[in-house]
C-alpha cells in the first residue's frame, strides 16, 4: 500500500468520524434529540446508545440501562517518552516516520515473496537443486506446549489460562504534502 493510499484512508476515517459527532435524529412523535450528547465518540456505551435510539424512534422511554462498572485504563503510548528537553525536531520525526513506513512496505513485500517461496520449498526433500542446497535442521527454538499447560492448570482448578496485555503497537500514517 502506498503512502498516499494510507494517508487518504486515514483522512477518510477522520472526516467520517467528524461527521458523526453532530448527528441528530427526529421522530414524528418526539422532539429533536442529540443522541451523541455526553458521549465520547469512540468509547460510547452501546446499551445507552441503543436506549436513546429506541426512545427517539418510538417516542417512548426505553428501560433504564444497567449501571456499568468503570475500569481505569492506562493511556496508550511509548513506555519511555521523550522529555520536553530531549524532544527531536519535527523534521527528524517526519523523516523517521517516512523511513518506518517505507521499511514496513518493503518488509510486507519481502514477506509475500518468502511465503510464495516457502510453499514450494516446504515440500522439498533435502538435496542439491542446481545452485540451491536444501537442508532440514532441528531448531534450537522452543515453544510452550499449551495443551500440557492447560492440563496442568485444569488439575489445579484453574479453568482459564492467565493472559496479559502486550505492549502497544506503533502505527504511522504519512499525510500528503
Amino acid at each position: 500500500m502506498s503512502i498516499t493510499t494510507t494517508a487518504s484512508r486515514y483522512l477518510g476515517r477522520v472526516v467520517r468520524a467528524a461527521s458523526l459527532v453532530a448527528v441528530e435524529v427526529t421522530a414524528p412523535s418526539a422532539p429533536t434529540v442529540d443522541l451523541f450528547a455526553g458521549f465520547d465518540q469512540f468509547g460510547a456505551d452501546t446499551d445507552e446508545m441503543e436506549a436513546r435510539f429506541t426512545e427517539a424512534a418510538t417516542g417512548t422511554p426505553a428501560a433504564a440501562p444497567k449501571p456499568v462498572e468503570t475500569v481505569e485504563v492506562a493511556p496508550v503510548g511509548p513506555a519511555k517518552p521523550y522529555s520536553p528537553a530531549e524532544m527531536p525536531s519535527v523534521a527528524l520525526v517526519e523523516a523517521a516516520a517516512i523511513a518506518f513506513d517505507l521499511a514496513g512496505e518493503q518488509a510486507r513485500s519481502a514477506d509475500r515473496t518468502k511465503r510464495k517461496s516457502r510453499k514450494i520449498l516446504d515440500r522439498m526433500p533435502a538435496g542439491v537443486f542446481g545452485r540451491a542446497v536444501v537442508t532440514w535442521e532441528e531448531s534450537a527454538r522452543e515453544t510452550p506446549d499449551l495443551v500440557k499447560i492447560a492440563a496442568i492448570l485444569a488439575e489445579h482448578g484453574i479453568d482459564e489460562i492467565p493472559m496479559r496485555k502486550v505492549a502497544p503497537s506503533l502505527k504511522v500514517a504519512i499525510l500528503p504534502a
